[in-house]
């Protein structure tokens, strides 16, 4: 079926001549067009046709630029000679070497797609696509390697879960270069709930911030911790330019290790916490504020020092430091004494005597079992002389060492 208007004569030629876009109103889609020299006529607000349009809003669609080189198709009308009906810009031709640069790398079955400021969609007829915007932007789909590879200097990919931002600043020196991911639980979720950072974003180190269930970001520092922690941080872990680590966390931290464990500094390590136990899988220490600390080492405590020194209130309780001339409770030259010393035992049934660490109820025993052996011995028992006599000659023996330990204030104990 023919579709062409009534009105058009088509017995008679159509001929199609050159021209060029003089103006342009993309909101009609339609341009005017001068014909070329020495024909010159002018054709206003003229149709022009598209590779391909749908019957709704899709196809391939253009508008073109003042200055373009097109072909129109001239329709005549009964009217009579000379009257022309609606031309129709059929296509747009190259016609400066320039035009033809688009040509230049083609290969047969290639489709280009070319802006006037070189931003480019080339379609290769190998399934390899490209899409330039310029030398800084783009991307490209090479389908021998199954690869897609993009180049641009400034990045934002916002997702469902989420959101990229990754800029290189051209207003500083040297460009410094910030790198900032936010990351959803669930796409309904209006707030991140992990943000990472890197470069500039991140003071020029690595920061990583897991925010509190349903909280809103906020930035702002946490007065609760001694670094700078953001208040919406459940935990944050920084890195700083020099390499300095940081890490905070408002619930527990748990270190576990199937093999060996090492920490290991130059300058100092520091453990501060209301409650602290460092132990094995049967010994260990604890300690508690306010409370003494303790040792718990139910197979055994070893000590290995050049010398040990126990210091209370004021006051040196043990004291094994040769060079050091305080006085002290207790000296190792004491404890060698006691050690070494062979103390006389008291020929008296030990049921007499009253329990260790009792001194002064030791003495009253003492006295009055001189006592009862004095009596019994003025009265003929021999048994009783000879456990009086032993256990007078005992008791002169060690006076000098009662009284020593007595007055032991300082090293000399040995001596005296």
């Amino acid at each position: 079926m023919d579709i062409r208007s009534s009105k058009i004569n088509i017995n008679r030629s159509h001929p199609i001549l050159s021209g060029r876009v003089v103006d342009v109103y993309p909101s009609l889609g339609r341009v005017d067009v001068e014909i070329d020299y020495p024909d010159s006529r002018k054709f206003l607000k003229c149709e022009y046709a598209s590779p391909y349009t749908g019957n709704n809003s899709g196809g391939i669609d253009f508008v073109p630029t003042r200055g373009s080189y097109c072909l129109v198709l001239l329709n005549s009308a009964d009217g009579g000679p000379g009257i022309e009906a609606s031309p129709l810009v059929i296509g747009f031709r190259p016609r400066t070497p320039a035009c033809l640069t688009s040509r230049v790398d083609l290969k047969p079955g290639d489709i280009r797609i070319k802006g006037e400021y070189n931003n480019d969609i080339l379609l290769r007829n190998n399934g390899d696509i490209f899409i330039v915007s310029n030398e800084l932007n783009m991307l490209a789909f090479i389908s021998s390697e199954d690869l897609v590879r993009f180049r641009t200097k400034n990045l934002r990919h916002e997702l469902a879960g989420g959101d990229l931002t990754w800029v290189a600043s051209s207003d500083q020196a040297g460009g410094p270069v910030a790198y900032l991911k936010n990351i959803k639980r669930f796409v309904s979720d209006e707030q991140p709930y992990l943000t990472i950072k890197a470069g500039s974003s991140a003071g020029g180190g690595i920061s990583v911030v897991m925010h509190q269930l349903g909280a809103t970001v906020d930035e702002s520092a946490e007065p609760l911790f001694i670094n700078l922690v953001p208040k919406s941080a459940g935990f944050i872990f920084n890195v700083g330019d020099q390499g300095e680590v940081a890490m905070a966390s408002r619930s527990s931290v748990e270190l576990e290790s199937l093999g060996p464990m090492s920490a290991t500094s130059q300058v100092s390590a520091s453990i501060t916490a209301p409650n602290t136990t460092i132990g094995s899988s049967t010994s260990s220490i604890s300690q508690a504020s306010n409370l003494p600390t303790r040792i718990y080492a139910p197979n055994g405590l070893i000590i290995e020092a050049p010398f040990i020194k126990i210091q209370g209130q004021g006051q040196t309780f043990l004291n094994a430091d040769s060079t050091d001339d305080s006085k002290s409770l207790i000296t190792v030259e004491l404890i060698e004494w006691l050690f070494n010393h062979t103390h006389s035992v008291l020929s008296v049934p030990s049921e007499t005597l009253p329990p260790l660490g009792s001194p002064d109820g030791y003495g009253i025993a003492i006295a009055a079992k001189l006592q009862e052996l004095t009596a019994l011995a003025g009265g003929g028992d021999l048994i009783a002389q000879a456990q009086l006599a032993s256990l007078t000659q005992s008791l002169n023996d060690n006076n000098n060492v009662i009284n020593s330990i007595n007055d032991i204030t300082t090293k000399d104990t040995k001596a005296k």
